[in-house]
């Protein structure tokens, strides 16, 4: 029989003093952020962070608060995966994508490829490279199979890789199916 040793339960996503999205903001974007979106960064710190951010369009949802996010998180966690959908391609791939592009144009070690929808960062310490994917679903329901994974590290130890998924432009989303979302999270 094969013993197989179990993955750590506790899964809390507790970032290192420095890598948070708001010590990180001026790696990623060139623009100050308003104190909304400070908040924003810092709420997304909290133990067991579930963020709803609700502003006009051309606020900086998509054009700064998303990168720093996303691209932090991947920074702060490597093996981390950051998962972009929205209700339209145009979304992500003419809104998101250009952004991101942008915003790594001085890292030559991350990649983002346009055809794929796909930025990876570069492997640390022997860990897998994060990764950010951007897709639509055709049934906002059927938007899964995206998962926090365990790796083991050079020196034999397990690592958490968390998720983080972003919802861009969700108005179109029904509340039943917000609340359903929500309840797959637990």
């Amino acid at each position: 029989m094969l013993k197989r040793e179990a993955a750590p339960t506790e899964r809390e996503v507790v970032w290192a003093p420095g890598t948070d999205p708001v010590s990180q903001a001026a790696l990623w974007v060139p623009e100050r952020m308003y104190s909304w979106q400070v908040e924003a960064c810092r709420a997304i710190t909290r133990k067991h962070a579930r963020l709803a951010v609700v502003t006009p369009n051309q606020s900086g949802k998509t054009s700064v608060l998303l990168p720093v996010l996303g691209l932090s998180f991947m920074a702060a966690f490597p093996g981390a995966q950051v998962v972009s959908t929205s209700g339209v391609s145009r979304q992500i791939e003419e809104n998101l994508w250009p952004v991101l592009r942008n915003s790594l144009s001085r890292y030559p070690n991350w990649s983002i490829s346009n055809d794929r929808l796909t930025v990876t960062a570069p492997s640390v310490n022997g860990m897998p490279p994060s990764t950010w994917k951007g897709f639509t679903a055709r049934d906002p329901k059927h938007a899964e199979g995206f998962h926090g994974r365990w790796f083991r590290d050079p020196t034999g130890k397990l690592r958490y890789g968390p998720l983080m998924i972003i919802n861009d432009e969700a108005k179109g989303d029904e509340e039943e199916d917000l609340e359903e979302f929500k309840a797959k999270l637990k």
